[in-house]
């Protein structure tokens, strides 16, 4: 996956090993709490979400809400290409620890 580590979970995933990759990094620095559809258009072989996620960085400890779109296309009812946006400034943030968060030594 093409991405730079100061956009945090930001990319493009080019195939679907890729893909599964980027998920389990996902997966793996945060807990999913909730993950629900809030809209769902669909158009012939394309479809658009909205999902609202409430999720908590494995780092920090923090719980959060984050608001994704998912724009899909399908062909013979098997997706084939997803672009996602989400905003990655808001998962770096919650999952990046501040001074506030290290344990006190007093």
């Amino acid at each position: 996956m093409a991405s730079r580590p100061e956009y945090g979970y930001a990319g493009l995933c080019r195939n679907k090993d890729e893909l599964v990759q980027h998920l389990t990094d996902i997966a793996a620095n945060f807990q999913f709490n909730a993950y629900h559809a809030t809209n769902i258009l669909v158009d012939g072989n394309r479809a658009a979400a909205q999902l609202q996620l409430d999720l908590t960085s494995v780092a920090t400890g923090r719980r959060f809400s984050a608001t994704i779109a998912h724009f899909w296309s399908f062909k013979d009812g098997i997706p084939v290409h997803l672009v996602e946006y989400m905003d990655t400034a808001l998962m770096a943030r919650q999952s990046t620890p501040k001074e506030s968060d290290a344990p006190s030594l007093h």
